[in-house]
C-alpha cells in the first residue's frame, strides 16, 4: 500500500497498525507499506520503520537530492506550515511571494542525467522513479514551473537507462512512473492529442529491448493500453516490475 506524504499524517503509527490488523482479520498476512513523497524522504523526524520501501518521487526527489541547502528545510516547512495554516484558517502560502512575470523553467535532460547518477544507500530500500514530463502551471499558474526539452524519444532513452540502474544498484524489482494521469501537473502516460501513444510506446520499446515483457507484442492500440495499464498499474503513479534474474 502506497501512502502519500506520510510525515504530515497525525497518529500515523496507529493508523498503519489499524490497517495491518484489518488486513490480518481479512485473512492476509499483513500489508507492505511504501511512502511516496520527496519531502517525506528527506524528513528524518518521523518513523520510517513501518515502511518497507520509499519512492524516489521525481522530479521533486532529484531536485532535493542534489540541493543540500533545501534538503532538510523544505520538508519541515511543508510539515509545520500546513499545521499552522490549519489552526489559523489560512489558505494562502505563509512564504512571502514576489509577483512573477514568467513561469520558471527547468532542463529536462539535466534533471534526467541527475536521476541516473543517484545511487541508493544499502540501508534505504528506495524504488527508482521515472517521470514523463512536468508542467504544473494549470494548477499553480505563474507560481508553477515547467520542464523544457521533454519528448517521448528522450523519455524512452532515459527509461532504458533507469531499467539498467534498477538491475545494478537497487534492492527492488520495481520502477515507479510519474505518472499515469497527472494532467494538472503535465506528467502522464495516457495518450493525448500532441503525442498520441508515444509515451506508452516508449515504455514498450524499452522493455522489449530489455526482453522483459514478451506479452506486449505489436503496436499499441486503445485495447492494448488497458494491458499496459494493468502491467504498470496505478493511477497517479504507475509501477513497473523489473525481473531481477536479468542480472
Amino acid at each position: 500500500m502506497v501512502v502519500y506524504v506520510p510525515h504530515i499524517i497525525h497518529k500515523l503509527d496507529k493508523m498503519l497498525a489499524v490497517w495491518t490488523q484489518m488486513a490480518k482479520d481479512a485473512g492476509f498476512k499483513g500489508l507492505t507499506y511504501i511512502y511516496q513523497s520527496a519531502s517525506s524522504s528527506f524528513d528524518n523526524s518521523w518513523n520510517k520503520s513501518l515502511f518497507k520501501y520509499g519512492v524516489e518521487m521525481h522530479p521533486g526527489y532529484v531536485n532535493m537530492y542534489f540541493n543540500n541547502k533545501n534538503k532538510g528545510l523544505f520538508p519541515k516547512l511543508m510539515k509545520y506550515s500546513r499545521e499552522i495554516k490549519r489552526i489559523l484558517g489560512i489558505k494562502r502560502s505563509l512564504l512571502p511571494e514576489k509577483k512573477k512575470t514568467e513561469v520558471a523553467q527547468c532542463d529536462y535532460d539535466a534533471t534526467w542525467q541527475n536521476i541516473l547518477k543517484i545511487r541508493p544507500s544499502k540501508e534505504n530500500c528506495m524504488i527508482p522513479c521515472a517521470f514523463t514530463d512536468w508542467d504544473n502551471t494549470p494548477r499553480h499558474k505563474m507560481r508553477g514551473y515547467a520542464y523544457k526539452g521533454a519528448s517521448p524519444e528522450k523519455f524512452k532513452k532515459y527509461f532504458s537507462q533507469l531499467v539498467d540502474n534498477t538491475l545494478n544498484y537497487y534492492n527492488t524489482d520495481m520502477i515507479f512512473v510519474f505518472a499515469w494521469n497527472e494532467w494538472a501537473e503535465g506528467t502522464y502516460l495516457e495518450p493525448d492529442t500532441d503525442n498520441g501513444y508515444a509515451y506508452l510506446e516508449a515504455v514498450k520499446k524499452a522493455v522489449d529491448e530489455e526482453g522483459l515483457l514478451g506479452a506486449l507484442s505489436g503496436p499499441l492500440s486503445a485495447a492494448s493500453v488497458g494491458t499496459m495499464a494493468a502491467i504498470i498499474c496505478g493511477l497517479v503513479a504507475s509501477v513497473f516490475a523489473v525481473p531481477k534474474d536479468r542480472k
